[in-house]
């Protein structure tokens, strides 16, 4: 349906531009006015119609609303200095180990609990409540298709969800449900692991090896060390 919408909006936009020149060059004894008002017309359902079939991705300003997670216990970060993360809203968590508002290519923090407003505090003032171990949500992900379950899904930013290896790796696809809609297993401070590269080196076995033990405590599989 996604796709469906994407294209009759593309369509319009290039009919659109197409009727502008034409009813700007009419001779049907119209008043200028009315030829400038239909070029104007023209123009800007073209361009609304672009806007929509393109839109455009930015962090999030405000709390979300709505969301339905499956959680279980909870862990909290301290925030970063003069960050302001909302509630309901992925953050990520930056190298001296503060979260912050979604930052592609940071670790994946979770979705904050409740709205933590640091902006006139030092880093650390104070903390940040999110989910602890896995979790599952319904959300839209880019280009979602039948038999993508167990995709890694990544994160550009707070609301662009996708499946290209690029940004930050928040989880994996758990359910399809349509056409770019599906249920994901969000894995906060989830690292990826990638296949061992050679099976009969020992060096690469055990360094894979020790990535999935990682992975497993970081699930709450396994006790930590």
């Amino acid at each position: 349906m996604r796709r469906f919408v994407r294209s009759f909006l593309v369509v319009l936009a290039l009919l659109m531009f197409v009727m502008a020149p034409l009813a700007l060059s009419a001779d049907d004894g119209s008043s200028a006015v009315a030829t400038r008002g239909a070029f104007g017309v023209c123009l800007v359902a073209g361009s609304a119609a672009v806007l929509l079939a393109f839109p455009s991705f930015a962090n999030a300003t405000t709390d979300a609303t709505g969301r339905v997670h499956i959680r279980g216990e909870m862990q909290e970060f301290p925030v970063y200095a003069a960050a302001k993360i909302y509630a309901g809203r992925p953050f990520t968590i930056a190298s001296d180990g503060t979260a912050k508002a979604f930052t592609a290519g940071d670790l994946f923090g979770g979705h904050a609990e409740d709205q933590a407003d640091n902006t006139l505090g030092a880093s650390g003032a104070i903390k940040v409540a999110a989910p602890k171990g896995p979790y599952v949500d319904e959300v839209a992900v880019t280009s979602l298709a039948a038999g993508d379950e167990g995709k890694v899904v990544f994160a550009t930013y707070d609301n662009e969800f996708i499946l290209t290896a690029t940004g930050t790796p928040i989880g994996r696809v758990k359910k399809y449900i349509s056409s770019g809609l599906g249920e994901v297993e969000f894995i906060p401070l989830f690292k990826p692991q990638a296949a061992v590269g050679n099976c009969t080196n020992a060096a690469d076995v055990q360094t894979a090896l020790n990535a999935l033990l990682v992975c497993l405590r970081t699930a709450g599989v396994i006790k930590p060390a």
